[in-house]
């Protein structure tokens, strides 16, 4: 290249807005995409504004404190400042999944940041620049997220005027119980449906999979996990269910939504399972897909589970929103024990009131580590003594990260360590495994089981829950120990015991979808340890987290529609 006078300036700014970050971000790479975020938006103007407008940098993604601690002559009223900490104080409000923030919600959580208080006009200046504000509600939100929510009731609205309600299917198996029944009858032909209903209920065995056979056309199965989709697939008796990602090709957009390079047929019967897990992108391009494809959709899911990671409460305001027709299936075909039954209700109901006996422990303790030996103390008398497989057992815990002392990754290690105690090596054989990510080339995907059969030079071979044995040789960063899991990780699955931890450490984590999701796992019985003489548990139950979207409100039927 040659090297012109242009050329030299880039590589000076670059550098320059690369220096201002020593101290502020650890990352090399961290540091080159923040450092090329700034020249690209400021360009040869990167070194002359920087030493007046740290806080440019702040609002590329480096750390407001640590901006705040390294450039602390700056101006306080700058007005880069004011819109990084506008920014952190929007990512705090909605880091709880909600797809907008109360304006006078957003100065106070400003106020909180700010060392010293500002005059609010430069933070409604800095709002204003960047948010959409909404007077009628007095609320503020990012365009992206406002645009899609605003996309996805237009999407759903035309597909139901246009798809219109087909062909119902009219006969039913009589091995499905009463409510199944009612619900393929109800929801089949339907442009858009919902099915709902707690674990073992048979939602996608018997409903949806009745609903797929009796479809005349295309079927699309789609799950927001790779796990998930396998058990769609198993189901349904169906091979070709796949991931959201993978079905449409899914890439991100700059803005943090999605696009999708793959269509599918025209008047297909797509069916989404995990649908509680829906944040407001993905469904907003399954609803694209299927207004461009004049295709229905039916949507099966709890919608008592945890919501999405991400933003919306996608689930719960469709089936709140009164405009398409719901199925809530009640009879439980899971659990063998009374107690869990009747535990799960409770725990949904809000009463603090859990029943313990037999097939249901809860115990309280005062010592972190006392709850750790008991957990372990637990699964080694259920799988040494009752004669349970290493798989029918598993700690669930709310964290995942080692910096916490109840957390998957510190219960693993002890695990391990108290199974083979003489172990020089990260794995031995017949150790449970679990799969963190997707890799089609393997056919495993994120949440799939299995145990360790080999060691092998560069890894191990593992038999995954379908009998194949996958080796991970190159890999081994795919895996983890799976002694014990994330609630998170646990849904969709059922453990004959789990073993739930619930720790003060975690305290800001427990709420009430998080307990019912665990405690719902168990099949034949449950042990709980609490931290903090039954203060967690009842933390857990109290908290029942709101999300503050407005899909529920842009769908919702009104009466002058007539209805």
């Amino acid at each position: 290249m040659k090297r012109t006078k242009t050329n030299i300036k880039k590589g000076y700014d670059y550098i320059y807005v690369l220096n201002a970050l020593e101290g502020i971000v650890e990352s090399q790479e961290e540091k080159e995409a923040i450092a090329k975020a700034v020249y690209k938006e400021f360009k040869n103007k990167s070194s002359f504004l920087l030493p007046e407008n740290p806080h440019i940098l702040s609002c590329f993604g480096a750390d407001f404190f640590a901006v705040e601690e390294k450039f602390k002559e700056a101006s306080p009223f700058n007005p880069y400042r004011m819109i990084a900490v506008v920014k952190l104080a929007y990512k705090y409000i909605v880091s709880s999944g909600s797809t907008y923030a109360l304006l006078p919600q957003l100065i106070r959580q400003c106020d909180r940041i700010l060392p010293e208080p500002v005059p609010h006009f430069l933070l409604y200046q800095a709002i204003s620049e960047y948010y959409e504000y909404d007077k009628e509600n007095d609320s503020v939100t990012d365009s992206a997220i406002g645009m899609t929510e605003r996309r996805i009731a237009r999407n759903l609205k035309e597909i139901i005027a246009k798809v219109g309600v087909g062909t119902k299917i009219t006969e039913t198996d009589d091995h499905l119980d009463e409510s199944q029944k009612e619900a393929v009858l109800s929801l089949s032909g339907e442009p858009v449906a919902i099915l709902t209903g707690g674990p073992g209920t048979g939602k996608t065995s018997c409903v949806a999979k009745a609903i797929a056979d009796g479809y005349d056309g295309n079927v699309v199965l789609i799950a927001p996990t790779g796990v998930a989709s396998r058990r769609l697939s198993e189901a349904t008796g169906r091979p070709d269910a796949g991931t959201i990602h993978r079905t449409f090709s899914l890439f991100p957009n700059i803005d943090g939504t999605y696009g999708h390079a793959k269509e599918i047929p025209t008047n297909s019967l797509v069916i989404c399972d995990e649908a509680s897990m829906l944040d407001i992108f993905l469904f907003d391009v399954i609803l694209q897909c299927c207004r461009e494809s004049s295709s229905r959709l039916l949507l099966i899911g709890d919608q008592d589970q945890l919501p999405s990671i991400r933003e919306g409460n996608v689930f719960g305001d469709l089936i709140d929103c009164m405009r398409i027709p719901v199925c809530h299936l009640t009879q439980t075909h899971r659990s063998a024990n009374p107690l869990i039954k009747e535990n799960v209700q409770r725990i949904k109901d809000g009463n603090f009131n859990l029943v313990s006996g037999s097939g249901f422990r809860i115990e309280n303790h005062l010592d972190q580590e006392k709850i750790a030996k008991r957990a372990l103390g637990w699964m080694k008398k259920l799988v040494f003594k009752d004669g349970l497989s290493i798989s029918d057992v598993k700690i669930l815990c709310p964290v995942r990260q080692s910096k916490y002392t109840l957390s998957v990754e510190t219960l693993n290690a002890s695990a391990h360590r108290m199974f083979f105690p003489a172990s020089q090596r990260e794995y031995e054989v017949g150790e449970p495994v679990i799969c963190l990510s997707n890799d089609y080339s393997l056919k495993v995907y994120n949440g799939d089981t299995g145990i360790v059969h080999e060691i092998v030079e560069d890894g191990v071979v593992v038999e995954m829950e379908d009998g194949r044995k996958v080796d991970f040789s190159g890999c081994m960063e795919n895996i983890s120990l799976s002694y014990a899991i994330s609630i998170h990780k646990s849904q969709g699955s059922g453990y004959r015991v789990p073993i739930i931890i619930l720790p003060t450490e975690a305290q800001n984590m427990l709420n009430r979808p998080l307990l019912y999701v665990a405690v719902s796992r168990g099949i034949s019985g449950v042990v709980m340890l609490c931290d903090g003489a039954g203060s967690t548990l009842y933390d857990c139950i109290r908290t029942d987290p709101v999300r503050n979207t407005t899909l529920g409100e842009l769908l919702r039927v009104k009466r002058k529609e007539g209805v």
